[in-house]
């Protein structure tokens, strides 16, 4: 997808360098994120698997899995505005009109640095 980017965007190289910056930057936060939530997801499987699954132990899960995702699309939204504040204002209408259509397109929130999963487009 970053391809796309400097494409369609026609990034000069020094645009590029920062683009490829902010998702080295992304994919280190959004990575430990990402796991954390994969351990919590398992945690609930394992206790739902029991023969007395405990709901409060479900209930504190569930928040904080929706706790990791929110930091999830924080650290996705610090992505995106990173992006747009190294480009000129034609590239953010034209950014503008790609974020439009990858959001058309999944019908969802977008998350960068990911090609497997629901809902993702990769940079």
């Amino acid at each position: 997808m970053i391809k796309i980017f400097f494409k369609e965007l026609n990034l000069d190289s020094k645009q590029q360098d920062m683009f490829r910056e902010f998702r080295r930057k992304y994919n280190r936060s959004a990575n430990k994120t990402i796991s954390e939530m994969n351990s919590i997801r398992n945690n609930m499987a394992n206790e739902l698997n029991t023969v007395s699954p405990d709901r409060k132990k479900l209930n504190k899960l569930s928040d904080q899995l929706g706790e990791k995702h929110k930091e999830l699309k924080g650290f996705t939204f610090d992505y995106y505005y990173n992006l747009q504040s190294v480009l000129n204002e034609d590239q953010q209408k034209k950014m503008a009109d790609i974020f439009q259509a990858m959001l058309t397109n999944s019908g969802d929130a977008i998350r960068p640095g990911q090609g497997r999963g629901r809902n993702l487009i990769r940079p």
